[in-house]
């Protein structure tokens, strides 16, 4: 499993902050961990979309038209001891799947009066979206904890 794949969390030397936190339900907990994560998160995708800019040298038809809404941050399937987040393209951006990982020599079907059907080329991998995850995996890791904490004290003053 990848360095990143994991993120432990501890709430060192603070403990009013664990005892706030185990003053919750598991569900509850489970959200602001979630909103935490999501928070902190951000700056991937926003790296992302910088190196993805970088990196676009084709032309397209819709001028990329989709790099907006074509990455997401959403919930994990929760497990018994872990819940996270993933970061990713959505259905909408194959486009950029294409991009990230390269493509094969692609194909036309062979038409009615044609032998074979017509090269469209392959594209080159870019690797811009992982590159992205490791360029700021540190900043995440160091701001994971805090974010956390600062998403546990916007629930206690919401329900205090």
């Amino acid at each position: 499993m990848a360095d990143y794949d994991k993120i432990g969390i501890r709430f060192l030397n603070d403990a009013n902050t664990i005892k706030m936190f185990q003053e919750l339900t598991k569900e509850v907990q489970g959200k602001i961990v979630l909103d935490g994560l999501k928070k902190v998160s951000k700056p991937i995708l926003d790296q992302a979309k910088s190196n993805f800019r970088a990196v676009k040298k084709d032309l397209s038809r819709t001028g990329y038209s989709m790099l907006r809404t074509a990455f997401k941050i959403e919930n994990r399937r929760k497990t018994e001891n872990t819940i996270g987040i993933k970061i990713g393209v959505t259905k909408n951006g194959y486009k950029y799947r294409w991009i990230q990982w390269g493509t094969d020599v692609r194909t036309t079907e062979r038409g009615k009066f044609q032998t074979k059907g017509s090269n469209r080329g392959k594209m080159k991998a870019t690797n811009f979206f992982f590159s992205a995850v490791a360029q700021k995996m540190p900043e995440i890791k160091e701001g994971v904890a805090n974010e956390i904490k600062l998403s546990l004290e916007r629930v206690v003053k919401k329900y205090s």
